[in-house]
């Protein structure tokens, strides 16, 4: 009969053994089991420490195992287990909309990170131009005429919690919402756009100057065609809104100067640095967020809905509003 690997475990804790060393590609990859830390109690708290080695430094420790030979390993090691609930605070900045107030425009990124690294990229690339962007309006003076919000979400590891609970919490302001941009994919520049022919005019208008910010970097704005209104969110901040029915264009991204830029070797793993994020880049999207965004909420409609989504009996009132 073939053993759980539960009881397995439990025997060797039982048994008395001090933690459990694993070999770990290059680069170490942290990925939370959300279902079960969300069951996790203090009763069934991990009872001993289970390390992860990086498989170069694994593969010296094993062949010495093999030959035999005598060593000491010491770890340093400093978790800790708190009695909850954690609170989580969501940060949101707003510039208030002079002619339309309670209409918005919705930019941003989630605060919380990996504890593997710092989080310099996931998604601290993805807040910061929203809070530059944000800078560059206040500082130009900009008086939009609806609403900017500047959300920068608290929990989106850990399941999306922060925009899902401003959607439970701010059920009347989303038909009012024009569009919501969440940028949680890497620090390459901004280059493009893709929007709907009922955006198309005002879009095009708005996004004109953008190709001359830095020629280097051509903008490109492109045509969409409608799609089902997802069910269930996607795995970002922008899942929940788009649910909920609101447009959630999001900027199209290119690592336009060759930098050899590979985000799966920086998501969730030890080099997700502040050092790996590409300034250039960064100060460019800002540019183009700020632009964008200042524009949508200075338009003399709310920008149309129209054809954003496929119109079926779940999400027909909310399309054609």
């Amino acid at each position: 009969m073939k053993e759980e690997p539960g009881l397995f475990y439990k025997q060797m804790v039982d048994a008395g053994i001090l933690g459990i060393i694993q070999s770990a590609k290059l680069p170490i990859t942290a990925m939370y089991d959300r279902k079960n830390l969300m069951n996790m109690t203090f009763e069934t708290l991990p009872e001993i420490p289970d390390i992860k080695l990086n498989e170069h430094q694994y593969k010296i420790i094993e062949q010495m195992t093999k030959e035999r030979q005598r060593f000491e390993l010491e770890f340093d090691i400093r978790n800790h287990f708190r009695m909850g609930p954690v609170k989580y605070h969501s940060v949101i900045g707003v510039i208030k909309g002079s002619k339309y107030p309670n209409e918005y425009v919705i930019m941003g990124g989630h605060l919380d990170a990996f504890d593997i690294a710092t989080g310099g990229v996931d998604n601290g690339s993805g807040v910061s131009p929203a809070m530059e962007a944000a800078r560059l309006i206040m500082k130009a003076g900009g008086k939009p005429k609806r609403t900017i919000l500047v959300c920068l979400w608290a929990g989106e590891e850990f399941g999306l919690l922060g925009s899902k609970h401003w959607i439970e919490t701010n059920q009347d302001k989303l038909d009012k919402i024009a569009n919501m941009f969440n940028r949680d994919s890497g620090p390459t520049a901004t280059t493009s756009l893709s929007v709907t022919e009922a955006m198309w005019d005002d879009m095009e208008k708005i996004c004109k100057p953008l190709s001359t910010i830095n020629p280097d970097i051509p903008f490109t704005l492109e045509k969409r065609q409608s799609t089902k209104r997802p069910k269930t969110p996607w795995g970002t901040d922008s899942g929940p809104f788009a649910v909920a029915g609101v447009p959630t264009m999001e900027f199209g991204k290119t690592d336009h100067f060759g930098y050899d830029f590979n985000y799966r070797e920086i998501w969730h793993t030890e080099r997700d640095l502040y050092n790996m994020s590409i300034a250039e880049y960064q100060e460019h999207s800002s540019i183009v967020t700020a632009v964008v965004v200042y524009g949508i909420a200075n338009l003399n409609h709310l920008l149309s809905r129209q054809g954003y989504y496929i119109a079926d009996e779940d999400n027909k009132e909310i399309t054609e509003k």
